[in-house]
């Protein structure tokens, strides 16, 4: 990081100056990853929370509960990285920091109309770093990927209102306009319009994993059956998924805070997956090996249905 010491008590000053702000710090390289973005076609935004934990008894400022023990806080990160197989990254466009004071399992969690009407709950990150992204944004595309988290009738409104392109992991029970049922319903109906190869990572189950007990299946009989594991190592495959999409309705849902009654959303199904032996050969379908997967992907409506061009960069089984 430094070739002196002198340039080591330099970041030693700098980290302790408490008249640094970590978004000035940050503003020059949000300038470069815009610059680098205008020489490519296209690029993903990827939006997704981490936290930082730091160890040690002694309270620290600044810094508030994480999960699990110790402390720490939460930066929520918009980075951008070029399409394809390489995604290779092309920096930081955006980052929040927050902290928690309490934990949730510890507060009554109240009506979800009540936590709507707040201003300062943590949901409300996604939509500020959309909006500082976008507002940014000058000479070149993107798409925002972001998970099941994101999957807000509030933030994909606003979305659509600032014409940004993204798609997010949705919700098979949402409900449609027009009584027109539940996504699933929809999902049930898609039929798969092409295919792609993708590369299952290797997972591997961690030795906390390892000490939490599996979860007690009153389904099964008899009782003295052995549960399942709840944790499964695997390694690493390949797949094949089957790939549908359509257009639908989302009603809007009595806790939003947008004004628009309904939005029109592409949804693209990844139907089912098949894994393949060492030999490269496919394995038959069974409950086990080729399962449907349970949620959608959602696109604006103003975006033209291609399945296996929107998916080639952004799917992760």
């Amino acid at each position: 990081m430094v070739e002196s010491d002198g340039e080591l008590e330099g970041v030693y000053r700098l980290l302790g100056n408490d008249e640094v702000e970590a978004e000035a710090v940050l503003a020059p390289h949000i300038a470069a990853t815009f610059k680098r973005a205008r020489e490519v076609p296209l690029c993903l935004v990827v939006h997704d929370t981490t936290e930082f934990k730091f160890t040690g008894q002694a309270e620290r400022d600044g810094l508030g509960l994480i999960t699990g023990s110790g402390q720490g806080f939460f930066g929520h990160f918009a980075l951008a990285v070029v399409p394809g197989m390489g995604r290779i990254p092309l920096g930081v466009c955006g980052l929040e920091r927050s902290t928690r004071q309490l934990r949730k399992s510890t507060v009554r969690k109240p009506h979800s109309y009540y936590t709507s009407q707040d201003p300062s709950r943590e949901s409300l990150r996604w939509h500020r770093l959309l909006q500082s992204v976008e507002q940014q944004r000058d000479g070149f595309e993107c798409i925002h990927v972001m998970d099941r988290e994101a999957d807000m009738f509030d933030l994909m409104s606003l979305a659509l209102d600032l014409e940004a392109r993204f798609i997010i992991r949705g919700d098979k029970e949402r409900a449609l306009a027009n009584g027109a049922g539940l996504v699933e319903d929809v999902l049930a109906q898609i039929q798969p319009q092409t295919t792609r190869e993708a590369q299952l990572s290797r997972k591997v189950v961690t030795r906390r994993q390892q000490t939490i007990q599996p979860r007690a299946d009153k389904k099964r009989q008899p009782y003295s059956r052995r549960p399942r594991q709840r944790f499964r190592a695997r390694e690493q495959r390949e797949a094949e998924l089957s790939i549908g999409a359509t257009t639908v309705e989302f009603r809007r849902p009595q806790t939003a805070q947008s004004e628009r009654k309904a939005i029109k959303i592409n949804i693209v199904m990844r139907g089912k997956l098949q894994h393949r032996t060492a030999k490269s050969q496919w394995i038959g379908c069974s409950s086990r090996r080729s399962r449907p997967i349970p949620w959608p992907s959602c696109t604006p409506s103003s975006t033209t249905i291609k399945p296996a061009g929107l998916l080639r960069s952004t799917s992760k089984p």
